[in-house]
């Protein structure tokens, strides 16, 4: 009995803490967006492109570390789940080790070579630029690591405040310095809440490491780590394709119009994001105490599923307003409505698919997955500068990435039930149940966008039409969920939510 009750109890603490990561991710992502509009208005799309420069030059560095987290992440609760103490300490220790000399060798670097460029007479946004980028090499590692440390500890609670702390400090001091001091100000707020974060998780019990170094471990861990380092940079390369050909073939000016897109559209990402975040050490524990591959399979379907129809609640709400800050106080940035838009597209294949590249990597698959991802970043690319030369602009890149992630998709959702006894035959049947709850969105949202009456005069007015709109798209969408309402996934999921009261969970399970 106690074997047969402990998978749903996994289920249920991961769904718990998932939500409970969402919501964190949700207040963070609401305080950056509510910054994000101040901090464009402050700086305009030249410099608030630079801003999302600098965002991607951070991205790009956090994967100095060779994978090596991505590694531990991975295998320290493997070792758990095989009960190797002395396994999962060394790789913890060996990982910390190596990186925090990078990073202090990387970051005085950098700061060297900024002041040149002063000594060069180069624009302070530039010198800037080099001198926060090298501070930050630092302290975004040691966060990183520490957030990696806090996962596989399964301690999300305390991951969620540093999340909701992260947030609140650098919006407000993004917004605050950076109308006092301009580009170096939102630089230096990004800075304070990356220590403001380092520090709570430092002063966490046992969560810092020992200055121990094992060769043998870290190679072990390089080894996993290297595929699956560039299995990500590739993923990375995928998500910022369009940036790197916006800057490079059309302007900085327009890196910032697509900056408030990307923000806007980052909304979506932050379930599968929380769900992938939680998920990963429980199933890899899993993973290393049964060998069967069966076992964690509903780890990623159902999660698949359940966001399949959810997702598109946030898509629709997030069409109906997005125009209301941009039009009525951003009016800089109106070209970025038509881009959030398509990118939606797009942004919800990869949400969904996100479950599928979860499980390849927990089955040892990040080798076979670089060369199915490797094409798409050259199609992304190829797109992408195939749109820009025939002067379709940001939308044309905006129709470039959503046809790329839609191919990701289809690929990513095949291979991944390949690891599947019987699979194949389970994939149209997935693959409607993922494509009619999009299909039925898209048709009700052009639908009530096409004939629904509206008289906008004003702000109010746009106000009401929108909370008009959404409502009427939310109440009918809801239907749809009658349609699963017998599926394994949304039955656990009601089961195990925490706020909703058995007798409701009840009668809505026998309708």
């Amino acid at each position: 009995m106690s074997n047969e009750a402990q998978p749903d109890n996994l289920e249920k603490e991961i769904l718990h803490k998932s939500l409970y990561y969402s919501l964190a991710l949700y207040a963070r992502m609401f305080v950056k967006l509510l910054s994000g509009i101040f901090i464009a208005k402050l700086l305009g799309p030249s410099l608030y492109g630079l801003r999302n420069a600098f965002d991607l030059f951070i991205d790009y560095e956090s994967y100095s570390d060779l994978g090596t987290f991505s590694a531990l992440n991975r295998q320290a609760p493997y070792f758990r789940g095989q009960k190797d103490v002395h396994k999962f300490n060394t790789a913890i220790n060996s990982v910390f080790c190596v990186n925090i000399i990078y990073a202090i060798f990387a970051a005085a670097l950098l700061i060297i070579i900024s002041q040149y460029l002063r000594l060069k007479g180069y624009e302070e946004r530039y010198v800037d630029f080099a001198l926060f980028f090298g501070v930050m090499i630092f302290t975004s590692k040691m966060a990183f690591f520490l957030r990696t440390l806090l996962q596989i500890e399964k301690n999300f609670y305390l991951l969620s405040k540093i999340q909701i702390l992260y947030g609140i400090t650098a919006s407000i001091l993004g917004v605050t310095l950076g109308y006092f001091w301009g580009f170096r100000g939102v630089l230096v707020s990004l800075l304070v809440a990356d220590i403001a974060c380092i520090i709570p998780m430092l002063l966490t019990k046992n969560i810092i490491p020992e200055l121990k170094f094992s060769f043998h471990m870290y190679l072990e861990l390089l080894r996993i780590g290297l595929p699956m380092m560039f299995l990500l940079f590739l993923l990375l390369l995928l998500a910022s394709a369009d940036r790197m050909l916006i800057l490079a073939l059309i302007s900085q000016e327009a890196l910032g119009y697509f900056g408030i897109a990307t923000i806007a559209t980052s909304a979506i990402g932050t379930i599968p994001y929380a769900i992938r975040t939680v998920t990963l050490a429980p199933v890899m524990e899993k993973f290393g105490q049964t060998k069967d591959r069966e076992r964690v399979k509903n780890y990623f379907v159902e999660p698949m599923i359940l966001m399949a129809y959810i997702i598109p609640i946030l898509i629709a709400c997030l069409n109906y307003s997005i125009h209301l800050p941009i039009v009525y106080y951003l009016d800089q940035y109106v070209p970025s409505i038509i881009v959030m838009k398509i990118l939606t597209i797009g942004v919800f294949f990869e949400a969904v698919a996100s479950p599928a590249m979860s499980i390849t990597l927990a089955f040892n698959k990040q080798v076979k997955l670089i060369f199915l991802v490797a094409p798409l970043v050259a199609l992304n690319f190829s797109l992408n500068y195939l749109f820009i030369k025939n002067g379709w602009g940001l939308n044309g890149v905006a129709i470039g990435t959503s046809i790329t992630l839609i191919v990701y998709f289809f690929v990513l959702i095949f291979y991944a039930l390949r690891q599947f006894v019987d699979a194949l035959k389970e994939f149209t049947h997935i693959l409607l149940m993922i494509l009619a709850p999009f299909s039925y969105a898209v048709v009700l949202y052009f639908c009530i966008e096409r004939f629904v009456p509206v008289s906008i005069n004003g702000l109010w007015s746009d106000i009401l039409y929108t909370s008009l709109k959404m409502t009427l798209f939310i109440v009918l969408y809801c239907l749809i969920f009658y349609k699963i309402r017998k599926h394994s996934a949304f039955i656990k999921f009601l089961n195990h939510l925490p706020f909703i009261p058995y007798k409701l969970k009840s009668r809505i399970l026998q309708i």
